[in-house]
C-alpha cells in the first residue's frame, strides 16, 4: 500500500507549475500501477488550451468555477464541484478558470513527474525516441529519396516546398500505374476550381531543370526501387503519396520513411481521410509519421491542425495539401536540427477507411457548403451541419473483449454510403455490433445488408425466407428445429460442447459481414457466444505463432452435418449439405490477416474445420481441438444475451461464434440471419 499527502509532495518534483496551473502528482508512473493522479489547480482568470494526443486524461472538479470548451464541436460545459469529464478521443480542448479551480485528474499511461504542456497541448509521450540522421546538421547534408504517385497534386506540391526551403532528394522515384491514375485527373479538376490556385510543375520537370535524378516505374515496391535507394546511398526516405510499402523497401533506407499523411492521427487512417473527417466531425490536420508494414500506425513525428475551416471540397483539398507542404518542411528542418522526436501512437483507436465513394464525397461537400452558409446566415459563427446532412453514429463499447451498442442507427433506413462507412470502421475496432430494438421486415433487412455487399443465398433451401431467399431462419419456428446446439429441457443449460466457427468457412465464398435479427427470444438460453480471434492471436507466445503461421485447415461441410449427427439431429442435415459433404474441403490459413487493420488472427472451426493440410486425421484434429480450447477462453469471449429485436452484426474475419442451447419444448427462438460474402482473399 502507498500513503501519501498532498503537503508532502508540495516542493518535490511531484509539485509541477506553469503560468496557469500549479499540479501536484500524488501517483506517478514509477509507482507501477499503469496511471498517475494529479491535483491540479487552474489559476483564476487564466485559460489554457490542450490536447493530449498520447494520454487519455479523466477529471473530476473539486472546486471552483470554470467552463471547459471542446474544441471539436464549440461545446461549452460548466466546471463547478461534481463534474467530471473524459477525454476518451485525445480531444482538443480548453479550460477557462473564473476562479481557481482545483481539479482531480487521472492520466493514462502515467506522467513521470516533470512534464509541462508542448507548443500543442499536449504531454510527450513516455517512451518517445529521437529520430538521429549521423553527419546531418543543414538541409544540403540531408540525402533523402523522394517517392510519389506520378503527377498526383500533393505530393508534386510538397517536392516544390521541399526544394524552396533547400531540401534537395538525392533521387526522385515517380509511380506511374493504374493506382497513380485513379482519381488523379478529378483532384486536379477540384484544386482547379479554388480562386488563385497554381498548378506546380511537374516532378519531371522540376528534376530535368535542377539536374536530379530522376526514375519512374510501375510500383514502388517493386526491387528495382530497393537497388536505387540502396545504390543511391541515402539516409532517408519522404513520401508525397503512395502506396503502401512493404518490408523490404522499408528496411533498404537506413532511418527509415516519413509519410505525410492528409489527416491527424491515429483519429482518422486510411484512405482521403479529409473527407471521412467531414463526415465523422473530426478535426482535419496532418500528421508526419515514421512509417512500418501497418496502415498509418508508425510513430509520429509532427501533427499540426488545419487552422481554418473550408467552406468547400475543392478548398479543403488545397488547403489540406498546403499544409502537408508545410509540415514536411519542418519535419526535415526538425530532422538535421536533431530534434525529430517521435511518440508512438496510442493504440486505442483501430479504424481504418477505404477511398470514400463519390456518395461520401457529396454528403462532405453538402456539409462543409452547409457549413459555409450558416456562418453567412448567423454572422460568423461556426455552426454545425443540418441533422439530414450529419449523422449522429455513436459507438458505445461494451464491458468486454469485443463489442458495441450502435446509437443512432435505424436498421429499418437504407444506410448512407458515410453510415456505411461507420459501421464497417466500427466492425474492423469491435468486431460485433449490436442494434437494440430494431423493428424491421425481411425486406429491410436484406436492403440494409445488402449496403456493404452481394449477399449469400443460404444453401439450404427449405429453411430460406419464403419471400427473401437471403434470409436463412435459424432457430424452432412453427415446431421445427433448426438448432447448432444440444438440445435441453433446462432453462439455464451448460453449454456443452459448442460449434465455433466463422460463417461458410466450409464454401468457396466465405463470409464477411454477419447479421441476426431476433424476430422471437426465448426468456432463457439460447445466448450466442463471439470469440475475439485477433485477442486470442496476440496472447499466443512466440513459439506457438511461428507454429501456426503457414498452418492450412481444411473446411467441409461434412464437419458440421458430423456434428449434428454426435447431437443426434441427422433428420436435420439437408439433401443439399449431404451432397455438399462429398465436395473437395476448402483450405484456409489457420492464421488470416485482415485485409483492413493488417491484424493477424485465428480462422478456424471447432467442428467446420476438419484436418490439416500435411498432418494425419489424427493431428489435425488434435490441433483444431488445441486452437479451439484456447481461443474459446473466457477472457477472449463476449457472451449475447439477446433482447426481442436485437440486431447483432459481427466481423467474420476476426470473430468466431457459436450458438448455445434453450428449451425449445418449452420456449420459441426465431433468428433471421443475412451474411456478407467476402469481398477480399483469405490470406
Amino acid at each position: 500500500m502507498i500513503v501519501r499527502t498532498l503537503d508532502e509532495a508540495l516542493g518535490t518534483k511531484r509539485c509541477v507549475t506553469s503560468d496557469t496551473w500549479r499540479s501536484v502528482r500524488l501517483v506517478l508512473a514509477e509507482d507501477g500501477v499503469g496511471f498517475s493522479f494529479h491535483v491540479t489547480t487552474m489559476f483564476a482568470g487564466t485559460e489554457t488550451s490542450m490536447r493530449y494526443r498520447c494520454h487519455v486524461e479523466c477529471v473530476y472538479c473539486v472546486d471552483g468555477e470554470g467552463e471547459l470548451v471542446d474544441l471539436r464541436t464549440g461545446g461549452r460545459h460548466p466546471l463547478r464541484p461534481g463534474v467530471v469529464y473524459l477525454l476518451d478521443r485525445h480531444d482538443p480542448h480548453v479550460v477557462r478558470a473564473r476562479t481557481d479551480l482545483t481539479i482531480a485528474c487521472v492520466f493514462k499511461p502515467g506522467l513521470h513527474g516533470d512534464e509541462v504542456h508542448d507548443e500543442d497541448g499536449s504531454y510527450p509521450a513516455a517512451d518517445t525516441v529521437r529520430l538521429r540522421v549521423p553527419g546531418c546538421s543543414t538541409a544540403a547534408d540531408l540525402r533523402f529519396a523522394y517517392l510519389n504517385l506520378a503527377g498526383h497534386p500533393r505530393g508534386e506540391l510538397m517536392l516544390d516546398r521541399l526544394l524552396r526551403a533547400g531540401f534537395r532528394p538525392s533521387l526522385v522515384v515517380d509511380e506511374e500505374s493504374q493506382l497513380a491514375a485513379a482519381g488523379r485527373e478529378a483532384q486536379w479538376e477540384r484544386l482547379e476550381r479554388v480562386p488563385g490556385f497554381r498548378r506546380p510543375r511537374s516532378a519531371e520537370r522540376t528534376c530535368a531543370d535542377l539536374g536530379l535524378r530522376y526514375e519512374v516505374v510501375a510500383d514502388h515496391n517493386d526491387a528495382s526501387v530497393v537497388r536505387l535507394v540502396e545504390e543511391t546511398g541515402v539516409q532517408l526516405g519522404v513520401l508525397g503519396d503512395t502506396r503502401i510499402l512493404r518490408r523490404g523497401l522499408i528496411e533498404a533506407v537506413p532511418h527509415g520513411f516519413l509519410n505525410v499523411h492528409p489527416g491527424l492521427l491515429p483519429d482518422v487512417r486510411g484512405n482521403n481521410p479529409y473527407i471521412w473527417a467531414v463526415v465523422h466531425g473530426l478535426p482535419q490536420g496532418a500528421t508526419v509519421h515514421l512509417i512500418d508494414h501497418r496502415v498509418d500506425r508508425g510513430p509520429v513525428l509532427l501533427a499540426r491542425e488545419l487552422p481554418n475551416r473550408p467552406d468547400s471540397v475543392p478548398r479543403l483539398l488545397h488547403d489540406i495539401n498546403e499544409l502537408c507542404a508545410a509540415v514536411v518542411v519542418d519535419a526535415l528542418r526538425r530532422v538535421v536540427a536533431g530534434r525529430a522526436d517521435l511518440a508512438p501512437q496510442p493504440d486505442d483507436r483501430r479504424l481504418t477507411f477505404r477511398s470514400a465513394p463519390p456518395g461520401v464525397w457529396a454528403v462532405a461537400d453538402e456539409i462543409l457548403s452547409s457549413r459555409k452558409n450558416t456562418r453567412q446566415q448567423f454572422g460568423g459563427t461556426s455552426m454545425s451541419a443540418p441533422s439530414h446532412i450529419e449523422h449522429s453514429v455513436r459507438f458505445a463499447p461494451l464491458d468486454a473483449v469485443l463489442g458495441a451498442v450502435v446509437h443512432g442507427v435505424d436498421v429499418g433506413r437504407e444506410p448512407t454510403p458515410a453510415v456505411v462507412a461507420a459501421i464497417e470502421g466500427a466492425l474492423e475496432e469491435y468486431g460485433v455490433l449490436i442494434f437494440r430494438d430494431q423493428r424491421i421486415t425481411p425486406e429491410q433487412q436484406v436492403r440494409f445488408c445488402r449496403a456493404f455487399g452481394e449477399l449469400d443465398l443460404p444453401p439450404r433451401v427449405e429453411d430460406r425466407q419464403s419471400e427473401h431467399p437471403e434470409i436463412f431462419v435459424i432457430g424452432n419456428p412453427d415446431k421445427k428445429a433448426v438448432i447448432f446446439a444440444p438440445d435441453t429441457d433446462e432453462d439455464e443449460p451448460e453449454d456443452g460442447e459448442l460449434e465455433w466457427h466463422a460463417d461458410h468457412s466450409q464454401y468457396a465464398e466465405p463470409t464477411w459481414v454477419s447479421m441476426l435479427y431476433g424476430v422471437e427470444v426465448p426468456p432463457a438460453g439460447g445466448d450466442t457466444v463471439f470469440a475475439c480471434t485477433y485477442s486470442s492471436y496476440d496472447a499466443l507466445d512466440e513459439d506457438t505463432k511461428r507454429r501456426y503461421e503457414d498452418v492450412v485447415l481444411l473446411h467441409s461441410v461434412r464437419g458440421l452435418n458430423d456434428y449434428l449427427r454426435d447431437l443426434g439431429k441427422s433428420n436435420t442435415i439437408s439433401a443439399v449439405e449431404l451432397e455438399l459433404e462429398k465436395e473437395p474441403p476448402q483450405r484456409w490459413p489457420l492464421v488470416r490477416t485482415h485485409p483492413r487493420s493488417g491484424r493477424k488472427a485465428l480462422y478456424f472451426g471447432s467442428r467446420m474445420s476438419v484436418g490439416a493440410v500435411g498432418m494425419t486425421d489424427e493431428e489435425g484434429k488434435r490441433l483444431i481441438r488445441e486452437v479451439t480450447e484456447f481461443a474459446a477462453q473466457p477472457r477472449f469471449v463476449y457472451r449475447h444475451k439477446w433482447q426481442p429485436k436485437d440486431v447483432v452484426l459481427w466481423d467474420n474475419r476476426r470473430v468466431a461464434h457459436a450458438a448455445t442451447s434453450f428449451n425449445a419444448d418449452k420456449y420459441t427462438r426465431v433468428i433471421h440471419r443475412t451474411t456478407v460474402k467476402e469481398n477480399a482473399p483469405v490470406r
